[in-house]
């Protein structure tokens, strides 16, 4: 018998990097350590990749975590709402449901990353075989088997771990920025927090590894004893081993693993149609935005891990395929994005601006409402007073009703002074708020009081409620899925914020009887048409409510005034008409009070844009928030200052004729970020207004100090000392900021676009300045010929002209009031969120300057002095003496209340 010889196996089949190590080898090129190295990494890549496969198949819940942690580890907004319920203020149940949700968002993600790993056909065989010779199919080395059931068993509890450990991160990024605030005794418990966080993530992950040991002992108890529970029970499947599915319906046989599916499956819908029908009201049930997240995350990881096996078991791409519908199936069939619009009420005809400012102007000329005193004669000077507000989420929206609250509790018909206010985002939501305030008490019988008390305590309870909640979880539980359905129109994440304001107002104000009308209530109806019994003539102040076109980027301003008359380009229309647009053209129809806000608060991601439809249904533009265009509302504002001021003629006295509505412009200017530049023009200083400058890198900014002939400040840093640095393109003081040492192809342009927002905000803030600047000299000339056409002897003229002089100060004021925010000493600035902390709240109060322990750290009290003296002198009321001393009394900081002596009767 002929012995045939077994032929050699073949080689083993190398990758390219081994290949090329056995290359260098072969040729003895030189760098031995250099080839040992090559190996070695050659090796193990078998290894990497099987790994990498146990992670892309776990891909659902791996999802979940990634993006629920990267918002909460690297936005400020999602920090700030993580750590605000370790305030003791709000009540430790909330920290705690907060707790419970984030561990229930791990485990759950960890389930499914395990159910997903449990069937067989999710992984393919162990990677190493490629390594083996060809022909050869030996038993897998058990390093191998091990290294792959190491990974399987790792990985779902590193998903666990993971989801836990990014909420400590938040923790330990918040005791950064407060420890660079100075706030210490914050940035130490904030440390403890991330620690105990970082704890329970590590008992987490323990007893995901002995679960099976503590189970046994928990159900079947000691060895020599009877069982815990009876073997019929459910509960022993917990202790089989680990499962192996060859079909799906396998996992049904499962009765405990059968019921988690069926609660997994239905509690999505379920939720999807509470928050579809009640958005508040299913987010309050939650307590936290974060709760209704953390909720909405473990409720998809189910949903996306079942695609994830479907995809693996037909070989279909049905979770990528679903993705990719998603995206698609709104651009092919339209989305629920559309402007809510009251279609069953017809518009009513707006006012146009030029008959709101006579009306304005003669009731500012009233002498039975002592607003005003004659310069001369019939001749009146009112202040026309315009505001910009700029945006900044609910942050604005506080610090804009506190400013303008503060300002109608203490002068005397202020809301009547004001012709205008243009918003931005949240500054829009302030404004409407104080807007319907001045609506609420001009309808009480005998058309309210000259001053409105309690107008920022109002606000503040107004502005204090969580209108994140809502629109977050509509976003996560009805847009997201309803990508997919395209058909279904629900109300959107932007009507579920709408309804969150209209909620807080009925809650806060309208219930307790401090207001006639709703916030569903129609924008133009309410504010453009009072009701029979009432002046209906006092419409303003205007709101001009400033969007943006996402196809021209125009503004698109919502304003109870028409601005503009048929046909265009008449003397009675405002300039730059072709630059924005009016929405309620667009639309045809009233919207409700709400639905004005966010015509121009739809900030990117919160609330999607906006489809604008006219009445017979055509579709004419999108609506993004405001504060892309500029985020100071001061573009409109100065197009009203312009048009009073330089464009009518009668208030410029013309051709010989007199002043027939004189005026005196003054702007009053609302910023709320507490980073922003100085925008004084020179020459003019603030007293404090420090601004809270972002963390930089202590080298660059050493060397960026020596190149301007500094000497760097020697540590510690001082919180309460802003590092400003004159920058050497325009030699201004400025937060110093890090340039890039790369150019980002993709980052750079959209850093760009959005860091330009404000900077156009701040040049069109610093054109007010300039138009207030530029403008007096030319009011003042008119109004002194005015005096003259009044009449009387040359002593009597010469007297009036004095008295005006003294009372205008051209040479001394620049009638512009810049309200702020700034750092507060050992306390950070609160964040942009449509949800702050009570610690936000708190340190806006402080920067009022009307807290007896605060000083006055933004200068704003000073501003809200000068702005009291200048009433009173410009309107001849007071003299520049008498007003001075009674402002100082009306704006010193009220002392706290004292508290109830100790066993005092009650």
């Amino acid at each position: 018998m002929v012995m045939t010889p077994t032929p050699p196996p073949d080689p083993p089949r190398r990758n390219a990097v081994q290949r090329f190590a056995d290359w260098l080898v072969d040729r003895s090129w030189p760098g031995i350590a250099l080839v040992w190295l090559a190996r070695r990494l050659a090796t193990p890549w078998w290894a990497i990749c099987d790994a990498a496969r146990v992670f892309w198949a776990c891909r659902a819940s791996l999802l979940a975590v990634v993006v629920g942690g990267g918002l909460i580890v690297l936005t400020d907004q999602a920090r700030d709402i993580v750590i605000s319920n370790v305030d003791p203020r709000r009540g430790w149940s909330e920290l705690i449901g907060m707790t419970a949700y984030a561990f229930l968002w791990a485990v759950v993600s960890w389930y499914w990353a395990r159910v997903t790993l449990n069937y067989s056909f999710v992984l393919e065989p162990v990677a190493a075989a490629e390594a083996l010779p060809r022909g050869q199919e030996p038993p897998l080395p058990t390093f191998q088997e091990e290294w792959r059931d190491f990974w399987v068993d790792q990985v779902p509890r590193l998903i666990a771990f993971g989801a836990v450990v990014s909420f400590g991160w938040a923790f330990l990024n918040a005791a950064e920025v407060y420890q660079h605030a100075g706030d210490l005794d914050a940035a130490s418990t904030f440390r403890r927090w991330f620690w105990m966080y970082l704890g329970g993530a590590c008992v987490l992950y323990a007893v995901l590894w002995i679960r099976k040991p503590l189970l046994k002992g928990l159900i079947v108890g000691k060895p020599d004893q009877p069982p815990r529970i009876p073997p019929t029970s459910r509960a022993h499947h917990l202790l089989a081993g680990r499962a192996h599915y060859d079909r799906l319906r396998d996992y049904l046989s499962n009765p405990l693993a059968a019921s988690v599916l069926s609660i997994s499956l239905i509690a999505p819908p379920c939720l999807a149609i509470a928050f579809a029908l009640d958005p508040v009201g299913t987010s309050a049930f939650f307590g936290t935005a974060v709760n209704a997240t953390l909720l909405g995350l473990a409720a998809m990881v189910p949903i996306t891990s079942f695609l994830v096996l479907l995809s693996r078991r037909t070989r279909l791409p049905i979770f990528a395929g679903t993705v990719a519908w998603m995206v698609v199936a709104t651009q092919w069939a339209g989305d629920n994005h559309d402007v809510r619009t009251l279609k069953d009420r017809p518009l009513a005809l707006r006012p146009h601006v030029d008959a709101v400012f006579k009306a304005w102007w003669a009731a500012n000329v009233d002498r039975q409402t002592g607003i005003n005193a004659a310069v001369a004669p019939s001749v009146y000077t009112p202040p026309f007073i315009v505001v910009a507000t700029a945006g900044g989420a609910s942050r604005a929206g506080y610090w804009t009703t506190q400013v303008l609250g503060e300002i109608a509790e203490r002068e005397a018909h202020f809301a009547d002074r004001v012709f205008l206010i243009s918003g931005v985002s949240g500054g829009s939501l302030g404004a409407v708020a104080f807007r319907s305030l001045v609506e609420a008490e001009r309808r009480k019988p005998g058309g309210g009081a000259a001053r409105i008390a309690q107008a920022a305590p109002m606000a503040a309870e107004f502005i204090k409620s969580d209108f994140l909640g809502p629109a977050m979880a509509a976003g996560l539980y009805v847009d997201l899925p309803l990508h997919a359905f395209p058909g279904l129109s629900p109300d959107d994440r932007a009507a579920a914020l709408e309804k969150a304001w209209e909620a807080a107002w009925a809650r806060t104000i309208k219930d307790k009887g401090r207001a006639p009308f709703a916030w569903d209530a129609g924008f133009v109806d309410t504010f453009a048409v009072p009701p029979a019994g009432t002046d209906r003539d006092r419409v303003w102040p205007i709101l001009a409510l400033n969007g943006t076109s996402v196809e021209k980027g125009k503004r698109i301003v919502t304003a109870n005034v028409r601005f503009h008359t048929a046909p265009r380009g008449a003397r009675e229309d405002l300039a730059g008409q072709v630059n924005r647009y009016d929405a309620f053209d667009i639309l045809g129809r009233d919207i409700r009070i709400s639905t004005a806000v966010t015509m121009s608060a739809r900030f990117p991601v919160i609330s999607p844009t906006g489809g604008m439809r006219d009445d017979k249904g055509v579709l004419w533009a999108r609506v993004t928030d405001g504060g892309l265009y500029e985020n100071f509302g001061a573009v409109t504002a100065d197009e009203v200052l312009r048009y009073v001021v330089e464009r009518r003629a009668d208030t410029q006295g013309v051709g010989g004729r007199p002043v027939q509505y004189p005026v005196w412009p003054m702007v009053i200017l609302i910023s709320s970020d507490p980073s922003l530049d100085r925008l004084e023009p020179p020459g003019r200083r603030r007293a404090g207004a420090k601004p809270e400058c972002a963390i930089v890198d202590a080298a660059r900014s050493e060397a960026r100090r020596r190149a301007r002939g500094l000497v760097p400040p020697p540590p510690p840093f001082k919180p309460d000392e802003p590092p400003l640095l004159a920058h050497p393109g325009n030699d201004w003081l400025e937060c110093e900021k890090d340039a890039s040492n790369a150019a980002l192809v993709v980052v750079d342009p959209g850093l760009a676009l959005y860091n330009g927002r404000v900077a156009r905000g701040e040049a069109a803030a610093t054109a007010l300045y300039d138009r207030i600047i530029e403008n007096k000299i030319i009011v003042r000339d008119r109004m002194e010929d005015a005096v003259r056409y009044a009449g009387g002897t040359i002593d009597e003229v010469k007297d009036r002209l004095g008295a005006l002089g003294r009372r205008l100060r051209t040479d001394s004021e620049i009638d512009v009031f810049h309200f702020r925010q700034c750092k507060v000493a050992m306390r950070k600035g609160p964040t942009m969120s449509w949800h702050d902390s009570e610690d936000a709240w708190d340190v806006m109060n402080k920067m009022l300057g009307l807290d007896p322990g605060a000083g006055d750290p933004c200068g704003n009290r000073a501003e809200f002095v000068r702005l009291c003296v200048r009433l009173a002198t410009v309107s001849g009321l007071e003299a520049q003496e008498a007003a001075s001393a009674r402002c100082e009394r009306d704006w010193a900081p009220a002392p706290p209340p004292l508290a109830p002596l100790a066993g005092a009767s009650k």
